[in-house]
């Protein structure tokens, strides 16, 4: 569970990034933020993750009530991985018999062996996924993890939240929230949240 209550962001020069956002998911719940460029969605996820992903002099009001420690997935996946291999990554993170449960439902296509500087960009976004779901985060920030995915690496990583969407909250900010399946919440950012269809 998630409730933002009234959260703002302001520089120090007084600018306001994030005016009085309120946003409350359950369990399962998909909600996607979508706004232009510098909206502020990455500090959105930033504040809700916690003070200390937040850039210094940034002043933020409000309340954030989670039942669960946050997992944040960059846009940029490589500066998340720390195992050499596939192997090596998922058993940093969980038991070896979690470890060989992901690799045969995830990655029964690949050899465990594989360097992971080798995994396609949607495996390699898969994979920082279920290590941060394994290190007890229930609450799931994805910051545009579709962005330099091909069409088949999106349909992988589409197929992981599918199958792991039921035991978290996720927030998933994207430019193009056409492409996320599973029927989400949607909403604008434009420092207030809006509620949208999306078409």
């Amino acid at each position: 569970m998630l409730d933002v209550e009234d959260l703002s962001l302001i520089t120090p020069d007084r600018k306001v990034i994030i005016d009085r956002v309120n946003l409350h998911l359950e369990e399962g719940q998909i909600a996607v933020i979508t706004g232009k460029s510098g909206a502020g969605k990455s500090l959105l996820l930033k504040s809700i993750a916690g003070k200390s992903y937040l850039p210094s002099g940034l002043k933020i009001s409000g309340k954030i009530k989670k039942n669960s420690f946050c997992g944040i997935l960059f846009q940029n996946p490589d500066n998340q991985i720390l195992g050499l291999n596939l192997a090596d990554e998922l058993s940093v993170f969980m038991s070896r018999e979690r470890a060989d449960y992901y690799a045969n439902l995830f990655f029964s296509h690949l050899d465990t062996d594989i360097q992971t500087f080798r995994l396609s960009g949607g495996e390699k976004q898969a994979l920082v996924l279920l290590t941060l779901l394994e290190s007890h985060n229930k609450i799931l920030l994805l910051d545009e993890p579709l962005s330099q995915l091909d069409t088949r690496s999106r349909s992988f990583f589409s197929d992981i939240i599918d199958k792991i969407r039921k035991e978290c909250v996720i927030i998933w900010v994207e430019h193009r929230p056409w492409l996320i399946d599973g029927n989400p919440v949607a909403y604008e950012l434009d420092k207030g949240l809006k509620r949208i269809e999306l078409s």
